[in-house]
């Protein structure tokens, strides 16, 4: 059965352990070795113990997720343990379910970035709380280098202080020549008294700039046209602007020849057209679309930037159809009714027209981070649709309609760590 509360302990431990998590659940005989290795903060006894309400399920076994707060933990490090038993965490027993997680604690916070010219990272150290840049905090570079034929080369930065802005200049990774491997950053820290961050965004800073005065220039092409989708043989009138961006530079090109052909939804060329720009940077034309190809997506294509239009035998429409907002927060497994409105455009309501409509089901899964502090990414996979309802409806006098169906609860889904789908319903409404 689905149970009433959790039980939740707070343990401190170092930032050498806190960082070394991942590798022991996920490397060294998952919960029991993590047990194992945290031995020491176990037996000194948990820094904060409180109680989480579950919040009640009308069904028994099912799933859900809710947001709780515990009580403030002081600057540091901890070992998370949730787990249903009141007692003894590090235990499983029969029937007991118990969860693991690290955490920091620390009023500081970073804001990172590379210098433009150099590439060195840049730190903006602030008061979490209040936002305030902090003068006097220290921060410090690890660096990694990979030794063929050996031991991995580890390197500790010099000790930095924050100015009085809040910032701070790490020292830069060193270049090896002869090809050997340069270094890479491992990580950033920062601290003031026993409060130390990590700042894990600056894993991403750019440190192989090998000349920072051989910059790339890159050419794009902006296209415009005059509306999105097209009937066949109508007249699609567009506009082009071309730049070319130098690091920071970007300026117009004056006087560039351009080539634009227009391909069909196979690819194959249906017009080629040449331009010039001007002395600010664009150009303009107009074309007559084909009649009697393939309808579907064209493409206006240049050497540097494209774009894509639709070209549809569609008909103008009389009226609009509009699906009010639902008010409330909608529950699954309870009757749920969604509003809408038929008139056409000159004001009139659309009296006695015919609605079909059709509901559908899509499961929404959120990206997960696997565990390890290297900041991969799972993306959720492509789930199909369901139906979930349709029928026929009527519009009143003034134009309005109901459409109500009952949103299913849905069966339990094996999820990546647990994690069960959110669920988004899409209504559609056709009226004739």
């Amino acid at each position: 059965r689905n149970v009433g509360e959790l039980h939740a302990w707070a343990y401190r431990i170092s930032l050498a352990e806190w960082e070394r998590f991942d590798e022991y659940r996920y490397r060294d005989d998952g919960d029991a070795g993590l047990v194992r290795h945290f031995a020491r903060a176990l037996r000194a006894g948990a820094a904060a113990t409180w109680q989480l309400p579950v919040p009640a399920h009308p069904l028994d076994y099912k799933e859900q997720q809710w947001a709780t707060v515990g009580p403030a933990l002081s600057a540091g490090y901890y070992l998370l343990i949730v787990s249903t038993q009141a007692t003894s965490p590090a235990i499983n027993g029969p029937g007991v379910a118990t969860a693991y997680a690290a955490l920091g604690a620390s009023g500081l916070s970073a804001v990172s970035r590379s210098l433009p010219a150099t590439g060195v990272p840049q730190l903006l150290v602030l008061d979490r709380q209040s936002g305030q840049p902090l003068s006097g905090v220290s921060a410090q570079a690890t660096f990694g280098r990979y030794v063929p034929n050996g031991k991995n080369s580890i390197r500790t930065g010099t000790v930095r202080k924050t100015d009085a802005a809040g910032k701070v200049e790490l020292e830069a990774a060193a270049k090896f020549d002869n090809n050997a491997h340069s270094e890479k950053l491992i990580r950033p820290v920062v601290w003031r008294g026993t409060d130390t961050l990590v700042v894990g965004s600056a894993r991403y800073f750019n440190y192989e700039r090998d000349n920072v005065s051989e910059v790339r220039s890159e050419t794009r092409t902006f296209l415009f046209t005059d509306r999105a989708i097209y009937r066949p043989g109508q007249t699609l009138y567009f506009k082009g602007i071309v730049l070319e961006r130098r690091a920071n530079d970007t300026r117009l090109l004056t006087r560039q020849a351009q080539t634009v052909r227009l391909t069909d939804p196979n690819g194959q060329t249906v017009q080629t057209l040449e331009f010039t720009t001007s002395d600010f940077g664009s150009f303009n034309g107009s074309l007559v679309l084909p009649t009697g190809l393939l309808n579907g997506e064209f493409q206006l294509q240049t050497p540097s930037g494209s774009l894509a239009v639709s070209v549809e035998d569609y008909k103008r429409p009389t009226f609009l159809v509009q699906l009010d907002s639902v008010p409330g927060r909608p529950q699954l497994g309870q009757p749920l009714t969604v509003r809408g409105r038929a008139h056409a455009y000159a004001g009139p309501a659309t009296d006695g027209a015919t609605v079909q409509y059709r509901v559908t089901r899509r499961a929404l899964w959120p990206l997960f981070d696997y565990g390890f502090r290297g900041g991969r990414i799972g993306y959720p996979g492509s789930r199909a649709t369901t139906e979930i309802a349709h029928g026929t409806t009527t519009t009143d006098a003034e134009g309005r309609f109901a459409i109500t169906f009952t949103p299913p609860l849905a069966p339990a889904q094996p999820g990546q760590f647990g994690w069960q789908p959110g669920f988004l319903f899409e209504v559609t409404a056709d009226v004739t």
